[in-house]
């Protein structure tokens, strides 16, 4: 595996998938659901500037409402893995997907963070609705999920323990120093009928929560927007807050691709800074 990306510490998803789900059930039916998107089954959301109400939600089922959709219930079709126990919550590697037929929408959400909502990812027809990043974790809490479709609002969690918390100590350099954007690190790897994606963001990511050696805090800055776009057509759309962790790592798989075909990735900051790269699908 290169180096430059980070390789999962997380179990096997057909280990831990409730219900003894194996991994390849779960491909065949987010393969199912996506082909029945393609097909019409529901039309994928515009993508929306950053929300700032839904970073205010105060619970899963307030986010829900603002999403557009009814009370969260849970459900077995959804798939969230992290590690039981983490030594340091600044960077907490976090699964999450579903396998409802027309999933629209994913959102992370840490019950304990300052800020409820964590990510929230859009999956246009064509991306399967299952993505991998790292999160902030304050101090010990439920991780949940909510996944959205046009017809329910579905909900699973996990309890993540960490031994050190995230938000106020996120490893990140005491005052950083004012730099331009650095270059996103691609990889897309065409694998048969599907093509995966693993980025890595270069961006302190601060959460405002953070204190300097005079005790002030630091000022929130963080991306809030990331298009990731195959051919010039939007393949994942997110909403991110200040729980993502610093130096983002994201990865996703979409229908489709072949060697050669450009991947474009572009965010924005709080503070308006901007990055768009590209690279070739391999």
């Amino acid at each position: 595996m290169n180096p430059r990306f980070p390789a999962s510490p997380l179990p096997a998803p057909e280990d831990t998938m409730p219900g003894g789900l194996a991994r390849r059930r779960l491909l065949a039916a987010l393969l199912a659901g996506t082909a029945g998107s393609l097909l019409g089954a529901w039309a994928p959301p515009a993508r929306a500037a950053w929300n700032a109400s839904l970073f205010d939600a105060r619970t899963p089922q307030e986010l829900a409402r603002l999403l557009g959709g009814g009370a969260p219930q849970d459900s077995g079709e959804l798939q969230l893995l992290a590690d039981d126990l983490v030594d340091n919550g600044a960077a907490v590697r976090v699964t999450a997907g579903s396998s409802l037929p027309g999933t629209q929408q994913i959102a992370l959400l840490v019950e304990r963070n300052p800020s409820l909502l964590a990510a929230l990812f859009e999956f246009p027809a064509g991306t399967l609705p299952q993505v991998t990043t790292q999160l902030k974790v304050a101090e010990s809490s439920p991780l949940i999920l909510l996944a959205r479709t046009p017809q329910q609002t579905a909900r699973a969690s996990r309890l993540v323990r960490v031994t050190i918390g995230g938000c106020g100590n996120d490893g990140a350099p005491e005052e950083p120093a004012a730099r331009a954007p650095q270059p996103t690190r691609i990889r897309a790897q065409v694998q048969g009928d599907r093509t995966q994606v693993r980025l890595l963001m270069s961006h302190e990511m601060e959460s405002g929560q953070r204190r300097n050696a005079a005790g002030k805090l630091v000022p929130a800055r963080h991306i809030r927007e990331v298009e990731i776009q195959h051919n010039g057509r939007t393949v994942l759309a997110a909403q991110w807050g200040t729980a993502v962790s610093r130096n983002p790592y994201l990865q996703f798989t979409f229908l489709g691709g072949k060697p050669g075909d450009r991947l474009r990735a572009s965010w924005i900051d709080s503070h308006g800074a901007t990055r768009s790269d590209e690279a070739a699908l391999a």
